[in-house]
């Protein structure tokens, strides 16, 4: 299956697809990955731009742990830089008795603030020569980038990943 063919799957009126049909035709791919990335954004534009051609049915996903260092190197998609940057901004003036300054649900800024990290792994895609590509967790990324340089989260802090090894024809 190819990326673009999501956009012939049944959705509902937001443009989510549906996520029954995707368990069916991608048996290999983890619950986690479809929610995330192919029922919540295989209809939205910005993702078909970027990954219409990837041949989602070969990619090999593993639940990786990775440190701030490695994950401080991930490819992002300049249309979503602006959006990381704004999520870093806001969390860099958290302090030890104001966490809601990640301005998220209730339940997020707790188990930020007891585990130091995201409550569901981001997704990125290794491409050639190892880069590794962000798909899903803009957010996320931005809050871990903005929380680290206030000197809330060490950086020694290991976070979970979904990688996805795939071929990307597509230039980055």
């Amino acid at each position: 299956m190819i990326f673009r063919d999501l956009l012939k799957l049944e959705h509902d009126n937001a443009g989510n697809i549906s996520r029954d049909a995707l368990k069916i035709l991608l048996t290999k791919t983890p619950e986690d990955v479809i929610e995330q990335f192919y029922a919540d954004h295989g209809r939205k534009e910005e993702f078909q731009e970027q990954y219409d051609d990837l041949n989602i049915s070969n990619i090999k996903w593993e639940n990786q742990n990775l440190n701030y260092s490695e994950l401080s190197q991930l490819y992002i998609y300049p249309e979503f830089n602006q959006w990381v940057e704004t999520c870093k901004f806001r969390c860099k003036n958290v302090s030890d008795n104001n966490w809601a300054k990640i301005q998220n649900s209730v339940d997020v800024i707790a188990y930020w603030e007891k585990k130091h990290t995201w409550t569901r792994p981001i997704v990125v895609i290794k491409c050639p020569l190892g880069i590794l590509r962000l798909v899903e967790g803009h957010t996320r990324l931005g809050t871990l980038r903005g929380l680290v340089e206030a000197g809330m989260v060490s950086k020694t802090v290991v976070h979970a990943v979904w990688v996805g090894n795939a071929h990307i024809s597509k230039a980055l």
